[in-house]
């Protein structure tokens, strides 16, 4: 094998961008349903970008440990091509984040999924309990401003298409959502940590880096926002 020199290596990575370049302009033509490119990614921010690169990576890291893929319609190269154009959007919507309102509070929202039966739990009891997450999540995002909350019950299709694929273990879910708490700097616990094991374990990971962890379970729901907005006047 001849040389790789440097000039042969910006000769590709030109080719790999202008490649990426045509795809990223085709999938946010069909994607985008306005003049804003990445507003189908604004819903989540850029917390749900991060959790779009988990899923691509351990797409990759499938193939690589198994050399075969679960849904053959998507070429390897595809995957590499999303995790790249991904990692350049997450730069760019976290840099766009954190210019348009430092004082936004970024908060990861902290609630049962399967509760005390962990991986036992009856679907009917992980459907409910998604349900209540999603609908307190809403509510605060109404009653209170300035708040970007990351709720992992937003993303639990994803996990379990993935864990139908066998992509990612249980404990892989909870390894992403632990990276995902160390980016925020609060977490809200909305369920008795001693009734889910995953809450007890991100409650561990806040407080080995120091974050706040507001329990708004001790609390009903209508009180979380006052409870909120009394922590956000402290910190300013």
């Amino acid at each position: 094998m001849s040389k790789y020199t440097l000039e042969k290596l910006e000769q590709d990575i030109t080719e790999i961008i202008n490649d990426l370049s045509a795809l990223r302009a085709a999938k946010g033509h069909d994607y985008s349903g306005s003049a804003d490119t990445l507003d189908n990614l604004r819903e989540f921010g850029s917390h749900g970008v991060l959790v779009r690169i988990g899923d691509k990576f351990k797409r990759l890291k499938h193939f690589y440990q198994q050399g075969v893929l679960q849904v053959a319609d998507e070429k390897i190269t595809d995957t590499m091509d999303d995790l790249i154009n991904y990692a350049l959007y997450l730069k760019i919507m976290y840099g766009q984040e954190t210019a348009a309102n430092n004082k936004t509070l970024r908060c990861y929202f902290a609630r049962a999924v399967r509760g005390v039966n962990g991986d036992a739990a009856s679907v009917a009891e992980v459907k409910a309990n998604i349900q209540a997450a999603l609908q307190e999540v809403a509510s605060l995002r109404e009653t209170v401003s300035d708040l970007e909350i990351y709720c992992p019950h937003e993303h639990e299709d994803r996990y379990q298409q993935a864990w139908r694929e066998g992509l990612f273990s249980s404990v892989d879910v909870l390894n992403q959502c632990l990276a995902i708490v160390r980016l925020c700097e609060v977490v809200l616990v909305a369920s008795d940590p001693a009734s889910s094991a995953g809450v007890a374990v991100e409650i561990e990971e806040a407080r080995k880096y120091e974050l706040p962890v507001l329990h708004l379970w001790c609390h009903p729901p209508e009180k979380w926002p006052d409870l909120i907005n009394a922590y956000k006047e402290s910190i300013h």
